[in-house]
C-alpha cells in the first residue's frame, strides 16, 4: 500500500446528522468489490462540473487510502472512499483494515460502514465479528450495514447464523432497525424467503419496521400506484395489508400526496380501517406544501384524526414558515375550531420570536396576536410568554405596555412581566448581545 506521511493539522470535526443515512444509502449502492491490484485512479482530483469540498482542498481519485482518512471534508472523504472501496478486492483487506484502524475518526462514522459493508460482500461473518469488537465501528448503524449486505448477498446464510439471533436478543432496542436493514438486502437481493422473515416478526413494533421497510423498497422499485396495488393483493390478513399501505401512503405524501388521497377513498370505500391514513399523508405532505395540507384536512369533520392531522402539519409549518402560518391562522376563524385556533397561534407566535432571537420583533403587534386567542386560560399563557420576553427586550416600552394594559389582561399576568426564568433570560440576553456566551 502506498505510504504517504500524514498531515500535520489535526482533522476539523465535521457534524453528522441525517445526511448519514443518505450518504450511506448512496455509497452503498456504488460499493462494488473488483479488481485485483490495489485501487488506482485518474489523475485529476475534480471534474469541471463537481463542487470544491467546504473544508480542505479536493482529493484526486488516486490519493491513498490515508489521505483520504484524514481529509476533514465529511462529503470529500466518504466519496473517495466509496471510490477507493470500489475499486478494491478481498486481498487488500489487511492493509485496508490496517488504515481504517488508524484513521482518526470517530466512533460509529459513515467510513467506518462503507467499510464494513465492502468486507461483508466476501466475508459478512468475519465483517460482523469484527465491527461488533472494535470499539470505533461497534455501532449499530455499522453492524446493521453489514445485516443490510450481508441479506443482500445471502440472506438464508444471515438467517442461520448465531450471530444474527445473538444480535436481536442484545440489542433489543435496535430490532426495528436491524429488521430494515434486513428487508432492505433481501428485498434488493430477489431471492426468496422475504415474506416469511417479516411476517414471522413476533415482535409488534419490530414487525411494523419490517412491513415499512418492505414497502419502501415496492415504492422505490416498482413506483407508488403499483405498490399500493400490490398490498391488496396480498393473501395475508387484513391488518397485515392495512398497514403496508397506510406505510406507504407516510412514505409517498412526500412526493405524491394526490395519490394517496386516491388511495384513501379506495381503501375507504373497500371497507379498509383508515383510521390513521388522513394523519400519515397530512404529515408527509405538510413538510412540502403545508397550507395544502391543512387545507386538505378542514374538509373533514371534527374528530381526533383531523385534530391529530392538524397538529402534525403545524409542526411542520412553523419550523419552516411561522408568520405564513401565523397570518394563514388569522383567516381561518370558522373553518377550525376555537381550541385548535388559539393552539396554532400560540405554536407561531412562539416560533416567530424564537426564530428571530428575540430581534426586531414587533411586540405589540405580537401582543395583540396573542390577545385574538379567545380561550382564558390560552390568552394567559401566550401573553405571559410574549410579554416576559417584551420586557426583556425592552424593558421601558413594556412597563408602558403593562401600564395601558390594552388587552385587560388579568392583573396575575402582568405581575408576572418581569419574572422570566433564569435559563430564559441568559439566552435573551445571549442572543441580543449583552451577555457573553
Amino acid at each position: 500500500m502506498p505510504k504517504i506521511q500524514l498531515q500535520c493539522s489535526e482533522p476539523q470535526g465535521i457534524a453528522i446528522s441525517n445526511l448519514y443515512f443518505a450518504l450511506l444509502f448512496i455509497s452503498m449502492i456504488f460499493l462494488v468489490a473488483c479488481g485485483s491490484e490495489m485501487p488506482q485512479g485518474d489523475e485529476e482530483g475534480m471534474s469541471e462540473n463537481e463542487v470544491p469540498p467546504a473544508f480542505g482542498d479536493a482529493l484526486s481519485t488516486n490519493e491513498s487510502l490515508k489521505d483520504i482518512l484524514h481529509h476533514p471534508d465529511i462529503l470529500q472523504r466518504s466519496e473517495r472512499v466509496s471510490q477507493f472501496l470500489q475499486r478494491a478486492n478481498a486481498d487488500q483487506l489487511e492493509d485496508i483494515k490496517a488504515e481504517f484502524m488508524v484513521a482518526p475518526l470517530d466512533q460509529g462514522d459513515i467510513e467506518y460502514a462503507l467499510f464494513a459493508s465492502w468486507w461483508a460482500r466476501f466475508d459478512p461473518e468475519g465483517a460482523y465479528l469484527f465491527a461488533d469488537h472494535e470499539i470505533r465501528m461497534e455501532q449499530p448503524r455499522v453492524l446493521t450495514a453489514v445485516m443490510r449486505t450481508w441479506a443482500q448477498k445471502d440472506p438464508e446464510g444471515l438467517m442461520s447464523s448465531d450471530l444474527f439471533t445473538s444480535a436481536t436478543s442484545q440489542m433489543p432496542s435496535f430490532r426495528g432497525s436491524i429488521a430494515d436493514s434486513v428487508v432492505a438486502g433481501w428485498f434488493a437481493s430477489g431471492k426468496p424467503g422475504l415474506a416469511e422473515f417479516v411476517l414471522s416478526q413476533s415482535d409488534a413494533e419490530t414487525q411494523q419496521m419490517a412491513l415499512k421497510a418492505w414497502i419502501r423498497m415496492k415504492i422505490l422499485r416498482d413506483g407508488g400506484r403499483a405498490a399500493f396495488e400490490w398490498t391488496q393483493s396480498l393473501p395475508y390478513h387484513a391488518d397485515i395489508k392495512r398497514h403496508l399501505l397506510a406505510s406507504g401512503m407516510a412514505i409517498l405524501a412526500h412526493q405524491n400526496p394526490q395519490l394517496c388521497i386516491e388511495w384513501l377513498e379506495t381503501a375507504r370505500e373497500n371497507g379498509i380501517n383508515v383510521g390513521t391514513f388522513v394523519p400519515r399523508i397530512a404529515s408527509g405532505w405538510g413538510h412540502h406544501d403545508p397550507q395544502a395540507a391543512i387545507d386538505w384536512v378542514l374538509d373533514f369533520p371534527n374528530s381526533a384524526e383531523r385534530f391529530r392531522a392538524i397538529r402534525r402539519i403545524s409542526k411542520r409549518w412553523v419550523r419552516r414558515d411561522p408568520q405564513g402560518m401565523l397570518d394563514w391562522v388569522e383567516t381561518k376563524h370558522d373553518a377550525i375550531n376555537k381550541t385548535e385556533i388559539d393552539i396554532l397561534r400560540y405554536q407561531a407566535l412562539r416560533a416567530i420570536i424564537t426564530r428571530n432571537q428575540y430581534r426586531d420583533l414587533d411586540w405589540l403587534d405580537l401582543l395583540d396576536r396573542g390577545g385574538n386567542n379567545e380561550d382564558d386560560n390560552q390568552r394567559d399563557a401566550v401573553t405571559m410568554y410574549i410579554l416576559q420576553r417584551f420586557y426583556v427586550a425592552d424593558q421601558t416600552a413594556a412597563e408602558a405596555w403593562i401600564e395601558a394594559n390594552p388587552l385587560g389582561l388579568n392583573q396575575v399576568v402582568l405581575d408576572r412581566a418581569h419574572l422570566l426564568d433564569d435559563k430564559s433570560r441568559k439566552e435573551m440576553e445571549v442572543a441580543l448581545g449583552r451577555a457573553l456566551q
